[in-house]
């Protein structure tokens, strides 16, 4: 994702020459001429330069945006949150960040200890990626944000979100999102009702879901939802599956 493509100004490359002129030839306006410099100190007058025009600012303030935008991706490649998080918020101000970017704030955020800014981040990625018809990431998002209420002590919203998940995800066909669904919903119903019952089941099916998909990480973390379930109703001898 590098930006050093979009570093080119509109001055660099051959503009301002006609022709097809390269390498040393670029120098020239046309076969046979005299350099223009050249021509500039022959007349003993200093060649001209334009003022620096509106166009040409907005394009410098845009370069710098986008070096900040890679430095701050590179730094959450990195883990590096507070750095990421600085530098994201940074190149927010500047230019609007895609939901993708969205998400890396929302990351840095909240491995940094800023909470209400993950949340906030988090609910404009949503946005961005319903209004993009998105709806597999939309329904990620959504359950990160349930996560972050639950986490919060708001358990009316972060059950809003689950059920807004659910939603967004009803026309969609079977998809591997649907089992992190079913995964954070055997959660819920353990840690939040006690329901250890519901919780086995939801667990059985976020494993169903992550085999066919084949996410090892789902499968193991359902795996571990159905286990602390068992033990929680007593059932420690009977087998995960």
């Amino acid at each position: 994702m590098s930006a050093a493509i979009y570093q080119l100004g509109p001055d660099h490359g051959t503009e301002g020459f006609r022709g097809n002129c390269t390498g040393q030839n670029a120098q020239w306006d046309a076969p046979h001429r005299r350099p223009r410099a050249d021509r500039s100190r022959a007349s003993g007058v200093a060649p001209r330069r334009s003022p620096p025009t509106a166009g040409a600012s907005i394009h410098r303030v845009s370069h710098v945006a986008d070096d900040t935008l890679e430095a701050g991706r590179e730094a959450i490649r990195r883990h590096a949150w507070s750095e990421g998080y600085d530098l994201l918020m940074e190149a927010d101000a500047s230019r609007e960040l895609d939901p993708e970017d969205l998400e890396r704030l929302a990351a840095a955020a909240w491995w940094s200890g800023r909470l209400e800014s993950c949340i906030s981040a988090r609910e404009r990625a949503f946005a961005a990626y319903m209004a993009a018809e998105n709806r597999r990431r939309t329904a990620v998002v959504a359950l990160a944000l349930a996560k972050d209420y639950y986490f919060k002590g708001s358990p009316s919203i972060g059950a809003a979100w689950v059920n807004r998940a659910e939603r967004v995800l009803g026309a969609e066909p079977d998809c591997v999102e649907r089992g992190h669904l079913e995964r954070l919903k055997s959660v819920i119903a353990h840690e939040g009702r006690g329901d250890y019952n519901q919780a086995l089941e939801h667990g059985q099916r976020a494993l169903e879901i992550a085999v066919r998909f084949a996410d090892r990480e789902l499968q193991a973390i359902a795996l571990h939802d159905q286990g602390r379930a068992l033990v929680a109703k007593g059932e420690v001898a009977r087998e995960t599956r």
